[in-house]
């Protein structure tokens, strides 16, 4: 977390009384579980296809599997990754998202991260691990401040940068699957750490990225034509560094599955986890947004339809020193049912089969004849009644 303490307090004071949630307190305090220890934990993100979860450490990358609670090294060999040490190297892992403007594709489960040092840009290691290096530059600044992958499809797909200026100015980069960088905001903000994009259920701010101001302590939705609107204020901000660190969405069928989110500690160096059933025992619905401040790591929940309204999830501070992005895992995924086999039914006949049968063959004919019979009878019978006169 940037360390602006000065500016951070006078705003913190400036804004006293202005926190637009949490407007409710949770009935339960959750508490956040120690998952699995990471040397340097600095951030989480996936999972990959394969359940597992990238947690990047100092100059270090890990495996970790949250069905076994097994953690491995990744991308430890020659062409593995090894940069960044100490620092801030923020990650992403791709789903395979689609960008129409460059007709190309980003390679599912591969994974990118923020470099962080010059020339500032985006580093991209394979799904082997095996192969890592530069992806793209990001222009113009001197600090990489966040990363998020466009999983709405406003931004066409692409992959999210923030990053800062020598002279302090933030600014939100697009980058496509081929390392094409357009800057989308110029002057933003001074968001920072773990950001995501609204789901479709969050109000008017559906489909925007979201982060959060470590100056100001707010949470700003920023949409794909730049243009930036504030969310709110949580209570977990204010002071030398409180801020807001992390924003996130629970996905869908996180409860219906069961699933956990974990979150990076930096002080211990562990990846923490919050169950499914903590969160919804706070009040926490599929499609809210959560938010996570540095010290101590207490989390609000939100929601957006229309009007913004909060609560808490985890009130008392803790050890923990927050950082990076939320990462959700549900569990086995729940079987669909299978749609039921049609089966054939034998409705009762209206008439008995040999009826039917014979109405088919016999039927018309025989009433053909009858029809003829009775026409010759009228006739034969008038003939009679003449001859009788």
């Amino acid at each position: 977390m940037l360390k602006y303490r000065l500016a951070r307090n006078l705003v913190a004071l400036a804004t006293t009384g202005l926190a637009l949630w949490p407007s409710a307190v949770a009935a339960t305090d959750a508490v956040w579980e120690q998952a699995v220890a990471v040397p340097g934990a600095i951030d989480v993100a996936g999972p990959r296809s394969d359940g597992k979860l990238v947690v990047a450490g100092s100059a270090a990358l890990f495996l970790f599997d949250p069905a076994t609670g097994k953690r491995e090294d990744f991308a430890r060999g020659p062409g593995g990754y090894h940069d960044d040490a100490g620092k801030e190297a923020y990650l992403a892992v791709s789903t395979g998202t689609h960008v129409q403007s460059a007709n190309c594709d980003f390679a599912p489960d591969e994974i990118f991260l923020l470099r962080q040092h010059v020339p500032f840009g985006v580093s991209r290691i394979n799904v082997a691990g095996d192969e890592s290096g530069p992806f793209t530059n990001i222009p113009g600044v001197s600090l990489l401040t966040g990363i998020t992958f466009d999983t709405g499809g406003a931004f066409d797909g692409r992959l999210l940068v923030t990053g800062k200026s020598a002279a302090g100015v933030t600014s939100l980069f697009g980058v496509d699957c081929n390392g094409g960088v357009n800057v989308i905001a110029r002057s933003i903000p001074s968001v920072e750490g773990g950001m995501a994009i609204a789901p479709s259920g969050f109000g008017k701010f559906a489909g925007a990225l979201v982060a959060a101001d470590t100056v100001s302590g707010r949470v700003f939705a920023i949409a794909a034509n730049g243009s930036v609107a504030s969310i709110g204020k949580p209570s977990v901000a204010g002071g030398p560094e409180v801020g807001v660190e992390t924003a996130g969405f629970v996905p869908p069928r996180f409860f219906d599955a069961g699933g956990s989110v974990y979150y990076a500690d930096a002080r211990t160096g562990h990846l923490m986890r919050l169950t499914s059933d903590a969160l919804k025992a706070a009040g926490v619905n599929e499609g809210y947004l959560l938010v996570a401040a540095e010290r101590g790591a207490p989390v609000v929940t939100a929601h957006c339809d229309p009007a913004c309204a909060g609560a808490f999830v985890i009130r008392s501070p803790s050890a923990v020193r927050g950082e990076g992005h939320f990462a959700f895992v549900l569990n086995a995924p729940i079987e669909e049912e299978p749609a039921p086999t049609p089966v054939a039914t034998r409705s009762q006949a209206a008439f008995p089969p040999a009826l039917v049968n014979f109405v088919g063959l016999w039927g018309i004919p025989t009433a053909v004849f009858v029809l003829l019979i009775a026409f010759l009878a009228v006739v034969a019978a008038q003939a009679i009644r003449r001859r009788a006169r």
